[in-house]
């Protein structure tokens, strides 16, 4: 039966770039993309596992390493399937409506992304308010992320999986149990628009630092000159920015931090900045589209709003690098004694615009007037992906040694990897391929 999605897989069964594997326009998309990080070796089959890294916008999902997958956070939650009448839109993108069994007494049914934005204009999203792992949409989210890459997997529909998850600091040390019971059952996922179902069961689960991740990832590709030494790893994301200490390439304890200042932080300075020049509120969604394009719509015409736009990127980037200057005084380490800042996130992604400069950019210049002499490192491959590749990276050493416990004394050990062996896929007897 054909797959709901694309492999990523080039000709020659290697994997292809972000870029190359799957290219979908827009912010909100699902793809299907190779871990930057993780090649060769490192990826023969153990414990089959599940990463899953829950941003602002979207649920970034890798399964074992070998594919990821990009799930938009709007949702709509239905009481019942929709009809026949509403049709899927194009591909899998527009197909991403599931019926979960097992969560609630009922079934749940949900839509993500480009249905929920048809279905209703009244979408829920991530908030941050709450704490990520108590959020239902987030559960959610990872249970269809799981089903789909299953599917895409062809694994043995009774398997279990470990779960690997990237979380706030402040929430690691309580979160895995609670998730336990969140997550502890065991789920028939349906997509009714693709035909298809998935059972999902988590084994082990296994909750990690998100500031940790990305530094983990930069670790396999920093330059020698700065593996001895101190560095700061600096991942900017939509709505936050994790920071973490590295030390001769070792985490440093208790230096993960998590900051409530991300890219959309520039996105509120540039809407102050447009009210106040052009007496214009600009709402939400059309400066994201400013932010992008350089452009504002005024009337029937459009003005080149660039500077307006690096503006609100510099004023982000001063009060980011407060933010770290608080972060070194709470760590009680100096600034001056950091070789590297390593920058990575979504963030702090090069703009396409001309003359519109990345916000990593700016945030370089503004480290630069605080500490001239420390270098800056950009991470190499899909920024965005930095936390997940530092996920995968985990779950591969979980599996390839004895389990350590942790201080607080709540990691399980991994139980021991048995093979998978895929089975083909069996219509049931409602029509729908399991």
């Amino acid at each position: 039966m054909e797959q709901p999605f694309e492999r990523g897989v080039s000709g020659n069964g290697s994997y292809l770039d972000h870029e190359a594997a799957t290219s979908i326009s827009g912010g909100s998309s699902l793809a299907v993309a190779k871990i930057n990080c993780l090649k060769g070796d490192r990826f023969k089959m153990g414990k089959n596992f599940i990463a899953a890294d829950i941003g602002t916008s979207e649920t970034r999902i890798s399964v074992d390493g070998a594919l990821v997958l990009r799930i938009p956070n709007n949702c709509v939650f239905i009481t019942e399937p929709t009809p026949e009448s509403f049709p899927a839109g194009e591909g899998l993108l527009g197909s991403l409506e599931a019926v979960i069994e097992g969560l609630e007494e009922n079934p749940v049914t949900v839509l993500f992304g480009e249905m929920a934005a048809r279905y209703s204009a009244n979408n829920q999203r991530p908030t941050p308010l709450e704490a990520k792992h108590k959020q239902y949409i987030n559960i959610v989210s990872i249970i269809i992320g799981a089903a789909l890459g299953k599917l895409e997997r062809n694994y043995n529909n009774s398997t279990p999986v470990d779960l690997h998850i990237a979380l706030p600091p402040v929430e690691v040390s309580k979160a895995r149990r609670v998730l336990e019971s969140s997550l502890g059952g065991e789920y028939r996922v349906e997509f009714p628009k693709l035909k298809r179902a998935a059972r999902v069961k988590f084994d082990n689960i296994y909750c990690y630092e998100e500031s940790r991740m990305a530094g983990e990832a930069f670790m396999d590709q920093l330059p020698e000159e700065y593996k001895q030494g101190t560095v700061l790893s600096v991942d900017i994301g939509a709505g936050t920015t994790d920071l973490a200490l590295f030390i001769n390439g070792i985490f440093y304890e208790r230096s993960a931090k998590t900051y409530k200042i991300g890219g959309n932080t520039a996105r509120e300075f540039l809407i102050d900045d447009i009210t106040a020049e052009y007496d214009y509120e600009l709402p939400i969604g059309e400066a994201e589209e400013v932010i992008s394009t350089g452009l504002l719509r005024l009337g029937n015409s459009k003005v080149s709003v660039v500077e307006n736009v690096n503006a609100a990127k510099a004023e982000f980037a001063e009060t980011l690098v407060n933010s770290i200057q608080q972060y070194f005084r709470a760590v009680n380490v100096p600034i001056q004694t950091v070789n590297a800042f390593l920058i990575s996130g979504g963030g702090s992604l090069t703009s396409k615009v001309e003359g519109s400069r990345s916000v990593a950019s700016f945030v370089v210049d503004s480290l630069k007037s605080v500490c001239p002499s420390i270098d800056t490192v950009e991470y190499k491959g899909d920024a965005r992906l930095a936390n997940l590749d530092g996920l995968c990276k985990m779950a591969k050493s979980e599996n390839s040694e004895p389990a350590k416990p942790a201080k607080a004394g709540k990691e399980k050990p991994v139980k021991e990897a048995t093979p998978v062996v895929a089975e083909e896929a069996t219509p049931t007897t409602d029509g729908v391929t399991e």
